[in-house]
This record gives C-alpha cells, structure tokens and sequence, in this order.
C-alpha cells in the first residue's frame, strides 16, 4: 500500500512540474519528498533508491521551478 501509494505522489509531481504550475508543484514536490521518505523508513522501497529518487526531483525542481525549493548558502 506504501509503495502504490509513493509511486502515485510521485508522478503527480512530476506531472505538476511539467505544468508549469508553481503552487501546485510546490504542495507536490512536498508531498513526493515526505512519502518517499516514509517508504523508505517502513521498508518498502530501499533508503539509497528514496534518497536518489529525492535528488532527481529536487533536480527537476530546480530546473523548473527553482522557487519550489528552499536552498542553503552553505558551502
């Protein structure tokens, strides 16, 4: 049920993303990132395929929407 359920939220953000859709993909890419992580911590997909999962879309993100992303100045 986790893993279907993951797999859903992640294509609705990627689907929101390429909308264009600033609001949308924003309430999306928050959703995907909090369900992956909690796929990965119950078991039902590996944690280094959630991690990578997590990086491709806050790629995506930046690349479509760089305002959907809080990023740090550290470095």
């Amino acid at each position: 049920m986790v893993r279907s359920t993951t797999r859903t939220i992640l294509k609705t953000a990627i689907e929101a993303f390429r909308e264009r859709d600033g609001e949308k993909a924003k309430q999306a890419y928050t959703a995907a990132v909090k369900a992956l992580s909690k796929a990965a911590s119950k078991g039902a997909i590996p944690k280094r395929r959630a991690a990578r999962k997590i990086s491709r879309l806050t790629l995506l993100a930046k690349k479509v929407a760089p305002s959907t992303v809080a990023t740090s100045n550290k470095r």
